[in-house]
């Protein structure tokens, strides 16, 4: 409890300590304020005591005031003369009692700096600056005209390449302010020099070949990537009725000329097959070359017994009657199956041997409705089963889509070759990185004291230890005083942990020693 009670108290004195200082600053800013308009008014009360004494070598006539008058002011202007002198006197006592107050303000800081423990520096981390943590606005610059000052992340690569100051300036301090938005302990820091390529490069055209000075090119081959149309399989089920054709199913196919004329209309055109002669002149007793093209007609048209042998027969190499049957009769076959088959209740409707004599003209009309069934079930991706009695439809769907892949081709390409620039250190094309410079330190951004003078920068990542390390801070200024090139360059990192941290990892400690004790 008593340890508590003395880490509230010590964080109660820091928030006044920190309010003290804000209150100071904001004192002293009047102050000076009140010092600029009090050495105008010397100013001024000089001139008058000039004129003053003029008027007393004045004659009579010539004097606008009595000379009792004139005395009178010019005693009124001593008193005041010597009020100002004795004001600016307690002043002066006045700001060397500040410049003790703020030494004695290093030595609490000393005090406070010995409070730093050695498991404070193990536990020391790089604070963020170059992943990103410590955000671009919390990133400033004595001139930050190019907003390179959010470069200055170390190990970065961007455009900038880091910090970018201005040319020297005597008299002119430069720095590159880093604000935590949070108190931390400090105990190292991080520099590095600007980031650039490794020379220049060029692109230049090798030898010129062939008249009017073409350029000259070589054959690669090299794998690309290409959108592709590739064919896909899609298994696919659906519910159905049974199959019809111009509203007619399996089950109520007839010997209607007409309706032979209406349901095989639907998948071909009788003009390109008859050209002007009426379908119903050759229904009646169809000829067996009318039937031949039509079958043929309506599978090219439907792809309905393509696999089939009898879809590969041409009528010049039928010799005889038995082969016109036995084709008849392959069609009539391959029909009854497309449409459920003889166990579904699809009966044979004609015979080959009938149809081929012309005797069956009725039957005739029956089997080419049942063609023109299974035609349109070949059509529709429609199984036998669901034909003739409908239900679950299990089919498979050919789509195309578009595939992305990686394929070698061949390509032609310019010849060049690399020329590359070499560049010495320290010149103009060379590495750009601060040498020396000075870490100064703040709480509110306005009063800043100096925690060390740092030599033997260099381009590469270097890492330079704060002794004693900052105990309290929260902006952080890099100070450069000696660099390479025109204009100082830089990309840094702070190494501490934040004080919050600190003070929630020493209770945490203390309740798991607390535990331990209880157990």
């Amino acid at each position: 409890m008593r340890e508590d009670a003395a880490r509230g108290l010590r964080m109660i004195v820091r928030q006044l300590n920190k309010k003290r200082i804000e209150v100071n600053s904001v004192i002293a800013e009047e102050r000076e304020k009140l010092f600029a308009v009090m050495e105008q008014g010397k100013v001024i009360m000089k001139f008058v005591d000039m004129e003053i004494s003029k008027c007393g070598g004045l004659s009579t006539e010539d004097k606008v005031f009595e000379q009792g008058e004139i005395d009178d002011m010019g005693s009124v202007l001593k008193s005041a003369f010597s009020k100002m002198d004795d004001f600016f006197e307690a002043q002066k006592e006045l700001r060397l009692g500040m410049e003790d107050e703020e030494g004695g303000k290093k030595e609490d800081n000393l005090e406070e700096s010995m409070d730093i423990s050695e498991s404070d520096m193990n536990t020391a981390r790089v604070l963020g600056v170059g992943s990103g943590k410590i955000l671009n606005k919390q990133m400033t610059a004595s001139n930050d005209g190019e907003g390179t000052s959010s470069s200055a992340r170390l190990n970065c690569r961007t455009k900038a390449g880091g910090w970018i100051g201005e040319e020297e300036e005597e008299g002119k301090e430069q720095y590159l302010q880093i604000d935590m938005k949070r108190h931390a302990i400090v105990t190292s820091v991080m520099t590095q020099g600007l980031f650039v390529d490794d020379g220049h490069v060029k692109r230049v055209s090798l030898s010129i070949t062939g008249r009017g000075g073409d350029k000259k090119f070589k054959t690669e081959t090299r794998k690309v990537k290409r959108q592709i149309k590739k064919q896909k399989s899609i298994n696919k089920v659906e519910m159905v009725p049974p199959h019809s054709v111009f509203n007619v199913t399996v089950k109520q196919i007839n010997d209607d000329l007409t309706q032979t004329k209406e349901m095989l209309g639907t998948m071909i055109s009788w003009p390109t097959l008859l050209k002007s002669t009426p379908p119903e002149k050759l229904l009646g007793r169809p000829p067996v070359r009318f039937l031949f093209d039509l079958i043929h007609l309506l599978s090219r048209t439907s792809k309905f017994g393509q696999d089939q042998p009898w879809s590969k027969v041409e009528w010049g190499n039928i010799q005889n009657k038995h082969e016109k049957i036995e084709f008849m009769d392959g069609v009539i076959r391959s029909c009854v199956t497309a449409c459920g088959g003889e166990a579904n209740g699809v009966n044979i409707p004609a015979r080959g041997a009938d149809i081929v004599t012309g005797q069956e003209g009725g039957n005739t009309n029956t089997f080419l409705q049942l063609m023109g069934i299974a035609s349109s079930a070949t059509m529709n991706n429609i199984g036998p089963d669901t034909v003739c009695l409908g239900g679950e439809n299990k089919y498979v769907e050919v789509v195309e889509e578009m595939v992305e892949e990686t394929v070698e081709e061949e390509v032609e390409i310019e010849v060049v070759e690399e020329v590359k620039e070499e560049v010495e250190g320290g010149g103009e094309g060379g590495p750009k990185f601060v040498k020396e410079f000075k870490i100064m330190f703040s709480l509110d951004g306005k009063v800043f004291e100096e925690a060390g003078e740092f030599s033997d920068g260099i381009n590469e990542a270097k890492t330079f230890t704060l002794t004693p390390p900052i105990p309290n801070v929260r902006f952080l200024r890099f100070v450069p005083k000696k660099w390479t090139g025109a204009k100082p360059c830089m990309r840094v990192d702070i190494v501490g942990l934040y004080r919050d941290e600190r003070e929630n990892a020493k209770v945490s400690q203390r309740s798991a020693g607390g535990v331990e004790e209880t157990s």
